[in-house]
């Protein structure tokens, strides 16, 4: 047998006559007499003659099928095709690529939801109940890296973090990499979550359509030029803010409208350019919108926030090389006004204030690899261009819950960074595989490395004889040159926000320098048991946190100081991916700690960082109980999130010109979080039936989030003395004498159920 170029090798063939026949479909057969002496190596090429086969035509007709898109036999399958992909791809055993089975069969919020999903993966824990942000070993969300076919996504998230603004049905790839990924990904200080557009996948006409008590989705793709070319597009907005003004409109009630709404849409096509060339375009767009007062939310505010990101990719051969160069973008926005300027002292229900927030990204890539003809040697490389400007004009970052410092803030910073990349994949022996990369950046000289830096990756994974075990580890070096250092503006209902005050790195701000290494062991039971466990470290530095110094809260503290995080912890899982059932179990064993110092003291502080929960435990369970019926649950139990205290301090109204609020700010703040919320504890059921109808199918699902109506304490809001006065939505813990600390109440009992149709 030859390789793909036709080439082939006879070894250790004693010297003598020989008669070499040469055979391939197509071909008429030849044969070359061979005289072996004692010149070595012996070098023979063959010309063959093309022989074409004329084949008689065939036939074949078949009536049409009725609609198996969720049939169990393909979404089985699924399930093994993606964990094939993720060893083939990825040495790290760490890494996870995410099915839409994954998505649909989650008991997410409301509706399906792609980071609500991934908060049952192991390594990742969240706030609370309330938002769909996702802390990777115990580092906040803005440290991980969301890229939507390359171009990032600053906090992607509807109703003020209340759901994901991705859309489920325009997605084609999810990957999760929390430890070390490839090179050509420049960012993600604790993790990425890579996020691939779906390509059309029908010569046909197809679509979904979804109506849930959130919003309402519709998607429709299809290929064409021969099934080479094609197009995709999916939209999805709320519908609450329509129906309140038609209950408004009935009751002649206009105090009960709801001006806010949100919208996505995400759309891909794909271009042939000649035989061999292929233009590929996609984009996405993410916004929600308020235009008035939320009855006991919010008042007299007016704007909009959101992501608008797109990419142009050209894939043309060159030789044996294959090319793809890509130009994109990205711009982030958070606008937001005030009708009534004196409305924040009106009531206790706050205004937003002014304020414009704004994250500019572009890129410029050219990435070559080879062709259809590979070797031994599996080789990446690229260079890019990228621009990045950040404007920010508003209130002062809101670092705790219930304090809002009425002080305005001023941002602006522009850098450039050139990036060369490269990355190779060899085999080292029959059991055993290596990825080094390198990343050179050229940046602006005000980080503090310097303008060129050297980031290295590497990953290595040994596989036994039999391959049912492996052994991996990974080690990455990279900087992350925007994170989110605070909240802007006042708190919405439970601790929720609009937008982030955002740093990018230059002048005033450093960059986040992380370094991660992970080991992971990985063994599978015949073929539908994984077991998996890991353990990881990671150092970040330039890490944008509050003044940790306790004391009097003054607004002259500066917005942020740097500090050191390190972490570390391991990872349990049990996985059973196949099967008329199938589950999840995982622990992560988590210490995720601060070192920073005071800028009013120069104290030097370490303490826990603030989305560090040392243990959670989720399990996930769902039963293909026939071809159209579907259940499943979900479980989550973890240790309390720490939270640095404050005493809030009640004014009479004597000394308050204007009217007065119930709370006029707090006293003190102690030691930076040095208390920890009780534990988290919450169970979920879902249950989907499915019925086809000739070429369409039609689903309806039940999801029950905390079944046993669980009163979870969540997210701090402060600290009183004492528990006389204690808010409704509220739970209160008495930790000490005359020290009562609140928190939000964690979703009650609730409901849920939605409609879906595909065709």
């Amino acid at each position: 047998m030859t390789d793909d170029e036709g080439r082939y090798r006879l070894g250790e063939v004693p010297f003598g006559n020989y008669l070499v026949r040469v055979r391939r479909l197509g071909y008429r057969p030849t044969q070359v007499r061979v005289r072996l002496g004692q010149r070595a190596p012996f070098r023979v090429s063959v010309a063959m003659e093309v022989l074409p086969i004329v084949l008689e035509p065939e036939h074949v007709t078949a009536q049409r099928q009725t609609f198996r898109n969720g049939s169990f036999d393909h979404l089985q399958t699924a399930r093994i095709a993606a964990y094939d992909a993720q060893r083939a791809t990825f040495l790290s055993a760490d890494v996870r690529i995410l099915t839409h089975l994954d998505l649909v069969e989650s008991t997410t919020f409301g509706e399906t939801d792609l980071f609500r999903a991934m908060q049952y993966l192991p390594g990742v824990a969240s706030r609370d109940d309330y938002t769909a942000e996702l802390w990777t070993r115990g580092a906040p969300w803005s440290h991980t890296r969301v890229l939507y076919d390359g171009m990032p996504l600053y906090n992607p998230l509807h109703t003020s973090g209340v759901f994901s603004a991705i859309n489920p049905d325009a997605l084609g790839t999810v990957i999760f990499q929390p430890g070390g990924r490839s090179a050509r990904i420049g960012e993600g200080a604790a993790g990425v979550i890579q996020l691939e557009s779906r390509p059309a996948s029908d010569t046909t006409w197809s679509g979904r359509a979804e109506v849930s008590p959130v919003s309402a989705r519709l998607s429709f793709d299809r290929r064409f030029s021969g099934g080479r070319g094609g197009f995709m597009f999916a939209v999805r907005r709320s519908y609450i803010d329509v129906l309140m003004r038609t209950v408004a409109d009935v009751t002649n009630d206009p105090g009960i409208r709801f001006p806010y709404a949100f919208a996505d849409g995400a759309a891909r096509v794909e271009l042939p350019l000649g035989s061999v060339a292929m233009l590929d375009l996609s984009g996405v767009f993410e916004q929600d919108q308020l235009l008035g007062d939320v009855r006991n939310i919010i008042r007299d505010s007016e704007g909009s926030w959101g992501n608008l990101a797109g990419r142009a990719s050209l894939t043309l051969p060159v030789g044996a090389l294959l090319t793809r160069h890509t130009i994109g973008g990205t711009r982030f926005r958070g606008a937001m006004s005030i009708n009534n300027p004196f409305a924040e002292f009106a009531d206790s229900i706050p205004s937003h204030s002014r304020m414009d927030n704004r994250l500019d990204y572009g890129m410029w890539e050219t990435l070559i690899q080879p062709g259809f003809a590979r070797g031994p040697l599996d080789w990446t490389a690229g260079i890019q261009l990228i621009s990045e400007r950040q404007f920010y004009d508003g209130p002062f970052p809101r670092p705790y819950p219930s304090n809002v410092v009425f002080d305005s803030l001023r941002l602006t910073e522009t850098r450039f960074t050139k990036g060369l990349w490269g990355e190779v994949r060899a085999p080292i022996g029959a059991h055993m595989e290596v990825d080094v990369g390198f990343r050179v950046e050229l940046s602006d000289s005000a980080l503090e490395q310097g303008t060129v830096a050297l980031y290295p990756r590497l990953a290595w994974r040994f596989t036994p004889a039999g391959g049912t075990t492996t052994v991996s580890a990974s080690y990455a070096r990279s900087f992350q040159y925007s994170q989110a250092v605070a909240p802007a503006g006042p708190g919405i209902g439970p601790d929720l926000h609009l937008t982030d005050v955002w740093l990018l790195a230059g002048s005033a701000a450093p960059p986040i320098g992380s370094t991660v290494f992970s080991v992971s062991t990985e063994r599978r039971f015949g073929t539908s048991w994984l077991a998996n466990l890991t353990v990881y470290s990671r150092v970040a530095e330039g890490v944008a946190v509050p003044d940790p110094e306790p004391g009097r809260y003054a607004t002259l503290r500066p917005v942020f100081v740097s500090a050191v995080n390190r972490a570390r912890g391991v990872e349990v899982s049990a996985r059973k991916i196949a099967g008329r059932w199938h589950g999840t179990m995982t622990a992560t064993f988590n210490s995720s700690r601060m070192e920073s110092r005071s800028a009013i003291s120069q104290d030097l502080y370490e303490y826990p960082a603030a989305s560090d929960r040392r243990v959670v435990v989720n399990g996930t369970v769902g039963f293909q109980l026939t071809e159209s019926l579907r259940l499943g649950g979900a479980a989550a139990v973890a240790s309390g999130a720490p939270f640095t205290r404050f005493v809030l301090q009640t004014l009479p109204c004597d000394s308050m010109v204007g009217p007065c609020p119930p709370h006029a700010g707090f006293l003190s703040i102690e030691e930076p979080n040095a208390n920890r919320a009780p534990t988290y504890a919450s169970a979920s059921v879902m249950g989907e039936w499915r019925k086809a109808f000739s070429t369409w199918e039609l689903g309806v699902y039940i999801r029950v989030r905390n079944i046993l109506n669980r009163r979870n304490a969540v997210t701090y809001t402060g600290s009183l003395g004492g528990c006389e006065v204690v808010p409704e939505d509220a739970v209160a813990v008495r930790t000490r004498t005359a020290v009562c600390d609140l928190f939000n109440r964690g979703l009650p009992l609730l409901p849920l159920a939605g409609v879906n149709i595909a065709f």
